[in-house]
């Protein structure tokens, strides 16, 4: 028992949950199996990213570096009461648990599905990454010029900003008319907005290696997306943990899946926090750099 590492145990007992949760929903019809999968995906893909040495935010926890993986966690249900509490069913009323009641429709999804969530679709991203480096070349078809790329950060983040802003408004001047096709056309511009902040701290933007046509993060974010939208859709159209209602433009359907929920919905649920995470951990390593100067003095 003393040779079994930390990283094996994790990725053991996630692998159970995944493959436990998606059965549970597919053949028992089982409500509540996300919670289990996404704790459980944390688990497995950020234990193969730590014994592969990939980048992973899961390897805080088995670092043992409690007070990082956390306010990391912290940082995370603030995500949730921010996207899925006032945005997404406060203002656009675009989806809801049919099977959540009470106190349990608050702390379901703010405790456990986005802090949760958000950190499996990180460990999936860079899972994918890693898996695809040795193979594929990060070479770029062509360069933007720096005012080039400096035009589209800054024109994300200014639309980010509105983003954020005219929704409320629109809630408390304009009686939410509109909201959820509001919602989602903002949904559609603020995809790599985070992604836009770290490009202003001087660190990779996936965005613009995208545009400029880097293979690699071009393989990266169509697998990653496809893998998550799989891992979390399908298992939950036969369950209906939540359920999707007041989607514009189109009801059509991919795998009983609104096309917009499959598609714009699953890019904005996995780069954004892909971009959040990477911001946080970006943060946390500034601390660690100031605090380390200031002991040297």
């Amino acid at each position: 028992m003393s040779n079994i590492k930390k990283e094996d145990i994790t990725l053991t007992l996630g692998l159970f949950l995944v493959v436990g949760s998606i059965f549970a929903s597919i053949l028992f019809h089982y409500y509540f199996w996300y919670s289990f999968y996404v704790v459980g995906a944390s688990m497995f893909f950020g234990s193969i990213n730590y014994k592969r040495k990939s980048k992973s935010a899961f390897a805080y926890f088995l670092e043992g570096k409690w007070k990082i993986f956390f306010g990391i966690y912290l940082l995370g249900v603030l995500f949730g009461i921010v996207v899925d509490v006032i945005y997404g069913r406060g203002i656009g009323d675009l989806w809801y648990y049919p099977h959540l009641q009470g106190i349990s429709d608050f702390i379901f999804p703010v405790f456990f599905y986005y802090p949760f969530g958000g950190l499996q679709v990180y460990e999936i991203f860079y899972f994918c990454k890693s898996i695809f480096a040795k193979k594929v070349s990060q070479k770029k078809k062509f360069s933007f010029k720096n005012k080039t790329k400096n035009v589209i950060i800054s024109s994300t983040i200014i639309i980010s900003i509105l983003g954020l802003t005219i929704p409320i408004a629109n809630y408390f001047l304009n009686k939410n008319l509109y909201a959820n096709t509001l919602m989602t056309v903002i949904m559609i511009f603020t995809i790599f907005s985070v992604d836009a902040v770290l490009y202003k701290l001087k660190k990779e933007s996936i965005f613009l290696e995208f545009l400029q046509g880097n293979k690699l993060m071009i393989l990266t974010m169509l697998t990653s997306w496809i893998l998550a939208v799989l891992l979390t859709e399908v298992p939950n159209t036969f369950s209906w943990e939540w359920i999707y209602y007041h989607i514009p433009f189109t009801q059509f359907e991919f795998l009983h899946i609104n096309i917009l929920i499959f598609t714009i919905g699953w890019f904005w649920l996995v780069y954004i926090p892909v971009g959040y995470l990477d911001l946080i951990k970006h943060v946390f390593k500034l601390k660690e750099a100031y605090v380390l100067r200031l002991r040297k003095r």
